[in-house]
């Protein structure tokens, strides 16, 4: 028993995963170049850097939505993410775990068909 293959829907489901995290890195590129080429972080614990700079208000940088402004506080430090850093993260690990799904059972029906054709049971198309 042969098993049909859908490669077109496969790639299709890759491709909007690899645009998913193409956008979020389109978006922390358009939120830096209307900040002056650093991305605005809205914190007062963050210290300003080559590539990052701190606001307090939103009437003080440009674009306000596409800068760090999602708080995310763990045991040790505080993290500021942007949308445009969620639609990466999501998008590049959600491709990540489809690939190593595809491979995975890609291998699990390989090994399935060998031990079929050893027992002596014919496969038919």
């Amino acid at each position: 028993m042969k098993r049909e293959i859908n490669w077109k829907k496969r790639l299709n489901i890759l491709v909007i995963l690899f645009l998913i995290g193409s956008l979020g890195v389109l978006l922390n590129i358009e939120a830096k170049q209307s900040n002056g080429g650093r991305m605005p972080v809205q914190t007062r614990l963050y210290l300003d850097s080559e590539t990052h700079f701190n606001f307090i208000a939103k009437y003080e940088i440009e674009k306000y939505y596409l800068t760090d402004i999602i708080k995310v506080e763990t045991d040790r430090k505080i993290h500021c993410l942007s949308i445009g850093d969620i639609l990466l993260y999501v998008g590049f690990f959600c491709m990540f775990v489809f690939i190593s799904f595809v491979f995975i059972s890609e291998g699990y029906f390989k090994i399935k068909e060998i031990k079929e054709r050893k027992n002596g049971v014919k496969i038919y198309n």
